[in-house]
């Protein structure tokens, strides 16, 4: 029996007891909670956790493949791999990505063991089949054929952003460069070509088995293979060995085009040379051109894929198609060593591949067309559609986030293509072009055949010019939009006279976008100007003249980005002396400008309208004449109501039937029409 005294103090016993029992329980819990690992959520595509973890924990792999492909393209293709790799942690199961059907995984072996499953388009094999250090993995599957574009005479891979791993096993994200060892069986009336070397082939019961040599390191975007009926065309170009593959059936076409689509890769590969300081960085160089191939070319390493009627031009080809195709070729080439040699860590910088390849090929055809006005056609071709999107609430940076690797198609667009050439030419301006030549050398050299960031770029560049490069790029790299960009003369009589030239943020975010302004000030003597080169960084800055200006244009050499919102007297000027302006470069950048000023309501649309039309009969630059006859379409179609369609329709057509009439220019007919 228990007396009252011994309950109450049982009681306080008991309680002290729960309390100490609950933080003894809450530290096991802590400490067990150190010591263990949340498992990683397993989801569709490759995610930022399961990227990360696989890159701090996974090195040294080598993919060993084979794929037998049938004579029918009704039959399956079935594909074997071996993969070795090393472990440094046993902390979470291995995740390789296949998303291709579940039942095509046949059979997976790891270590000797056979246990794993098919999780959300990924093949995981639990922590107690692995190892630390060196594993390896044998799959028996089906290739899926998502991205093994099958026809009936030939077979090509295209893996670009993440489909790799729609075909085969593997991890799918760009920083986990591997080498790639491969044997293809085939019919014995095809051919193939890959990244490597051809190494062996052997011909047995009517099949031809061809074996390649191991590949440098790749990311699995850039692993690929063509199989199939192709014609095969080898040249020896100073020393260097090429071959292309191709199915035109006209062979006097290529005949006429052959030479030519040698000697354009040969000089680009000897440019590229030069200017890296780095040899040609692949055992070999090969080209496929594919009939309807889905792009202008494919950069994979060492076998580069092209639409063939980009290639193999008609007797007839403009001088635009011919610079084209020297442009697709350099920029394909230029990817061997800014995208393949060096590559991105993650898709988020996407851009900073075809940035250089883009910005590269320029400097490669450029002095082989000098006719051809490089810098109106960069201007036209680039700053319209850049400006379409940094107005606009939708607008994005150049440099992306990007959560999983299934959605590293929607990062590719108009910023990607057209600002970012924009913003390294900028980048070329501020530091000097043999500074950024040298940065460039030591960023190839120090990232060879691995993986770099944008920042670990600028982090080098940084090196070489005293500028802060790190806040320039945070500003035009990771933030979206442009400066809007006012001038107008101030002629105070307590101060000198100046020019006052600002920059606001129009999203009111109270950014600076730093850059240089070329400042051309119009005077009286209407072949008069002068030309200020600017380092534009502040909010405002100042610019003393000695009398006041008839029209101020701060773009004069058109490289610096923005709206520029024109005063009431330079526009007057401009509207009446745009087609004075000698310089077709300066007339360019004098329709954009006032194209920039009507979308921001400070010029009337049926003004820029009346100029457009009278212009047209004067223009004689078949680039500005495309351009006016764009801007004019657009009024017409999506500006004007219908009474002022009325109003000005019929003007228009007769003068553009005129025009049409008075032309011998084909192609600027089918423009007018």
């Amino acid at each position: 029996m228990v007396t009252f005294k011994a309950l109450k103090l049982s009681r306080f016993n008991m309680k002290n007891a729960s309390k100490i029992l609950s933080i003894l329980l809450i530290c096991s819990l802590i400490f067990s909670g150190c010591n263990q690992t949340q498992e990683i959520e397993i989801v569709q595509g490759v995610s930022k956790a399961i990227a990360e973890y696989r890159t701090q924990s996974i090195s040294n792999i080598e993919y060993d493949l084979k794929f037998i492909i049938p004579d029918s393209i009704h039959r399956e293709i079935n594909a074997e791999m071996d993969i070795q790799f090393e472990l440094k942690t046993l902390k979470q199961p291995l995740i390789l990505d296949f998303s291709a059907p579940p039942d095509y995984m046949k059979n997976v072996v790891t270590n000797e063991k056979k246990i794993f499953e098919i999780i959300n388009g990924h093949v995981v094999i639990p922590r107690s089949s692995l190892k630390k250090g060196k594993n390896q993995i044998h799959l028996s599957f089906r290739a899926g054929e998502t991205s093994l574009n099958r026809n009936k005479e030939f077979l090509y891979t295209l893996f670009v952003p993440d489909r790799a791993s729609t075909a085969f096993p593997c991890f799918d994200q760009p920083n986990m460069k591997a080498t790639y060892t491969l044997e293809i069986e085939m019919p014995d009336s095809w051919t193939a070509i890959s990244n490597a070397a051809e190494k062996e082939t052997k011909n047995k019961d009517g099949r031809t088995t061809m074996q390649f040599a191991q590949t440098e390191k790749l990311s699995t975007y850039l692993f690929s293979f063509v199989v199939g009926k192709f014609d095969k065309i080898t040249r020896n170009i100073e020393g260097r060995e090429m071959t292309m593959l191709h199915r035109e059936p006209d062979s006097n076409l290529v005949a006429r085009n052959v030479d030519q689509i040698f000697e354009l890769h040969a000089k680009a590969l000897n440019w590229l040379e030069e200017y890296t300081q780095i040899k040609y960085p692949f055992q070999k160089f090969d080209f496929v051109a594919i009939p309807f191939f889905q792009y202008g070319g494919m950069e994979h390493a060492g076998a580069i894929q092209y639409r063939a009627n980009s290639l193999f031009l008609e007797e007839n080809a403009t001088q635009n198609q011919k610079l084209g195709r020297a442009g697709l070729i350099s920029h394909e080439t230029s990817h061997m060593w800014f995208g393949d040699y060096v590559t991105m860590k993650w898709f988020d910088d996407v851009w900073l591949k075809e940035v250089f390849a883009g910005f590269m090929s320029d400097k490669i055809v450029g002095p082989s067309f000098p006719e051809i006005n490089h810098d109106l056609k960069f201007l036209l071709g680039h700053y319209p559609a850049s400006y379409e999107v940094d107005r606009s609430l939708g607008a994005n940076p150049i440099g992306q986030q990007l959560n999983n690797m299934k959605d590293a198609g929607t990062l590719y667009g108009g910023i990607i293509y057209n600002k970012a050439p924009i913003v390294m030419r900028h980048l070329e301006e501020l530091m000097g072009e043999e500074k950024l030549q040298f940065g460039l050398q030591e960023y190839l050299k120090t990232f060879a055949y691995s993986d770099a960031t944008w920042d670990q770029l600028i982090q080098i560049l940084n090196k070489y010019t005293e500028m802060d490069l790190e806040a320039w790029s945070n500003i035009w790299i990771k933030e979206a939009g442009m400066p809007a960009i006012k001038t107008f003369f101030n002629n105070d009589l307590k101060e000198e006279k100046t020019i006052k030239i600002s920059q606001h943020d129009p999203f009111e975010l109270n950014r600076i976008w730093p850059q240089y302004l070329g400042v051309e000030l119009f005077f009286e003597d209407d072949d008069k100007s002068s030309l200020f080169n600017l380092n534009f960084d502040k909010a405002e800055i100042e610019l003393p003249v000695l009398q006041q200006p008839r029209m101020i244009m701060p773009n004069g050499k058109g490289l610096a980005y923005g709206y520029f919102e024109l005063d009431e007297g330079s526009k007057v000027y401009l509207l009446k002396h745009i087609n004075v302006f000698k310089d077709p470069l300066k007339r360019g950048i004098a329709w954009l400008t006032l194209w920039e000023n009507m979308l921001n309501d400070n010029l009337d649309k049926r003004e820029l309208f009346e100029l457009q039309l009278s212009s047209l009969s004067k223009e004689t630059d078949p680039l500005l004449v495309g351009k006016i006859l764009s801007q004019t379409s657009t009024i017409f179609w999506q500006f004007f109501n219908s009474n002022e369609r009325e109003k000005f329709g019929i003007k228009t057509e007769i003068l553009l039937w005129n025009l049409i009439n008075e032309t011998k220019d084909t192609g600027l007919k089918k423009k007018l029409l």
